[in-house]
């Protein structure tokens, strides 16, 4: 899904973790780079360098927090605007394709799963942390 995704946009300029990035900025304008990089579950070092990229080009722009200038809030520009409904109709197509042999009742099942599974793991990974800081 990843390789046929990042097809797809490949003529915007973005990779798959810019278009992820971008989408909960969307979602949520003016998260703090801490923030996007939990959510998205990447190193901030890395977030960094996705927005940094994204800066450069025009998609996103940093601001200071007005209660802590130390925390810079990330905003999506005019640029993204035009292009939000056309990403989601790919993503969306893409797991419309990916899935289409699935009932809804099995798609719900199979995301509740994944969901389930993903929590498992990241406590399992919180645990092996504090075990590891202790």
């Amino acid at each position: 899904m990843r390789v046929v995704f990042d097809r797809r946009i490949k003529g915007l300029g973005l990779t798959r973790s810019q278009w992820f990035l971008l989408a909960h900025l969307w979602r949520s304008d003016g998260l703090a780079q801490t923030e996007l990089a939990d959510i998205l579950e990447l190193e901030k070092a890395t977030v960094g360098k996705t927005i940094d990229r994204l800066e450069e080009s025009g998609w996103v722009l940093r601001k200071s927090d007005p209660s802590d200038r130390r925390v810079k809030r990330i905003y999506l520009t005019e640029k993204f605007a035009p292009y939000i409904q056309g990403l989601q109709n790919k993503s969306n197509d893409l797991i419309s394709a990916a899935f289409c042999h699935l009932t809804e009742k099995e798609f719900d099942q199979l995301v509740d799963t994944l969901s389930r599974a993903r929590t498992n793991l990241l406590e399992q990974s919180r645990q092996t942390d504090e075990l590891a800081n202790q």
